[in-house]
C-alpha cells in the first residue's frame, strides 16, 4: 500500500512538474500572404499573434523563462520582430495602419517594451540589454520615427508623437535614467543622449518644424553625469533647443512659445543652474 501512495504521489509531482514547464503560442491569421514566426526555449513563456490584413510578416523569439510578447496588427505590409532573451521580459505592439515596421529586442530580466502604432509608413525601435528597462512608444500618425536604446538598469523612456514626419531617437546608459517626449504636430525631431545614473529630460513639443537637439550625428540634448536634469517646452513652429550638462547634479531648462526662438545651454561642473525663457507672442 505504501508503494502505491508513493507511485501515486510521484506521478502527480510529474503533471504539476510538466504542466509548469509548458510554454503558450498563439497565431490567428485573417488575409493573404502573411508570415507568422513563434520560437520559444524555455519556461513559461506566452506569445500571441493576430494579423489581420495582408502581406504582414510578424516574429517572435523568446528564450529564457516567464517571457511574454502580444502582437496584434490591422493592416497590410507590416513588419514586426520581438526577441527576448532573459527571465521575466514583456513586450506588446499594436498596429492599426500599412508599412509599419517594429523592432523590440531586449536582452536581460524584467524589462518592458511597449509600441503603439495608428497610421502609415511608421518606425518603432526599441533595443534594451539589462534588467528592469521600461520603453513605451506610441504614434498617430504618418512617416513618424522613434528609436530608444538603453544599456543598464532601470531605465525609462516614453515617446509620444502626434502628427506627421517627426523623429525621436533615444540613448540611454547608466541606471535610473529617464526621458519623457511628447510632440504634437510635423516635422518635429529630438536628438538625446544620457550617459550616467539618474538623468531626466523632460521634453514637449508643439506644433511645426521645432527641434530639440541637433540631430542623430551631430549630437542633441546630452547629460553626461549623474542626477542631472533637463527640461525643454517649446509651442509654436521653428523653435530650436538644445542642450550640453557635463557633471553632476545639474538643472537646465529651455522655454520658448511661439515661432523662431532658439535657445543653448551649455554647462560643464556640478551643481550648475540654468534656464532661459522667451516668447515672441
Amino acid at each position: 500500500m505504501k508503494k502505491i501512495t508513493l507511485a501515486a504521489a510521484f506521478a502527480v509531482f510529474c503533471a504539476g512538474s510538466a504542466f509548469a514547464q509548458q510554454n503558450y503560442g498563439s497565431s490567428i491569421q485573417e488575409g493573404s500572404d502573411n508570415n507568422t514566426q513563434i520560437i520559444q526555449t524555455g519556461q513559461e513563456n506566452f506569445s500571441t499573434v493576430s494579423v489581420t490584413g495582408n502581406e504582414n510578416e510578424k516574429r517572435a523569439t523568446q528564450e529564457g523563462n516567464l517571457n511574454s510578447s502580444e502582437n496584434t496588427t490591422i493592416g497590410s505590409l507590416n513588419e514586426t520582430v520581438i526577441d527576448q532573451i532573459g527571465n521575466g521580459n514583456a513586450s506588446q505592439q499594436l498596429i492599426t495602419g500599412d508599412e509599419a515596421q517594429v523592432l523590440l529586442l531586449s536582452a536581460g530580466d524584467a524589462n518592458v517594451a511597449n509600441a503603439a502604432i495608428e497610421g502609415d509608413k511608421n518606425t518603432i525601435i526599441s533595443a534594451q540589454t539589462g534588467s528592469g528597462n521600461v520603453s513605451l512608444q506610441s504614434q498617430i500618425g504618418d512617416e513618424n520615427l522613434s528609436e530608444m536604446t538603453s544599456t543598464g538598469d532601470e531605465n525609462r523612456g516614453t515617446s509620444e508623437q502626434t502628427g506627421d514626419n517627426s523623429r525621436v531617437m533615444l540613448n540611454q546608459s547608466g541606471n535610473g535614467n529617464t526621458s519623457i517626449n511628447l510632440q504634437e504636430g510635423d516635422v518635429n525631431t529630438t536628438s538625446q543622449l544620457q550617459e550616467g545614473n539618474n538623468n531626466t529630460i523632460n521634453s514637449f513639443q508643439q506644433g511645426n518644424n521645432n527641434t530639440a537637439g541637433i540631430d542623430a550625428e551631430g549630437g542633441g540634448i546630452d547629460q553626461i553625469g549623474d542626477d542631472n536634469t533637463f527640461g525643454v517646452r517649446q509651442e509654436g513652429d521653428n523653435n530650436f533647443g538644445t542642450s550640453f550638462q557635463t557633471g553632476d547634479q545639474n538643472n537646465g531648462s529651455i522655454n520658448q512659445v511661439s515661432n523662431g526662438n532658439e535657445g543653448l545651454i551649455f554647462q560643464t561642473g556640478n551643481r550648475n543652474n540654468a534656464s532661459i525663457e522667451q516668447s515672441n507672442q
